[in-house]
């Protein structure tokens, strides 16, 4: 039998890339970053329990101003435990990061550990 651990750390804002039209967006006044508050685990698959497969699996997540997950990329890890991860956490859902009274998107890093029991 396997468990999972994991945890998610604030990097920046996330402003999209300029386009015709496009006013910049400066931030003022107060920052509220927002927090994971609904996470799903993800599942440790049979096939990588019987292949005794462990490891760390780093994410880096693009978060909405709705607080949902937007973008997950694979930073490092197992092969084998990236798409578990992967998909467990593009259900994950945040508070809404606010910057001077204005939702904004962020970006968050990721940290998934998968262990064994009997390791």
């Amino acid at each position: 039998m396997g468990y999972v651990a994991s945890n998610s750390h604030f990097v920046a804002l996330h402003f999209a890339p300029a386009q015709p039209g496009w006013k910049p967006f400066e931030p003022s006044g107060d920052l509220r970053i927002g927090q994971l508050i609904s996470s799903r685990q993800p599942v440790y698959s049979d096939e990588a329990i019987r292949n005794h497969i462990e490891g760390i699996v780093k994410l880096h997540a693009i978060v909405g101003r709705d607080g949902t997950v937007v973008k997950v990329d694979p930073l490092s890890g197992p092969s084998e435990l990236v798409p578990a991860a992967i998909n467990a956490v593009q259900d994950w859902r945040y508070s809404p990061t606010v910057v001077g009274g204005v939702p904004a998107e962020s970006e968050h890093d990721i940290v998934i550990v998968f262990r064994l029991s009997n390791s």
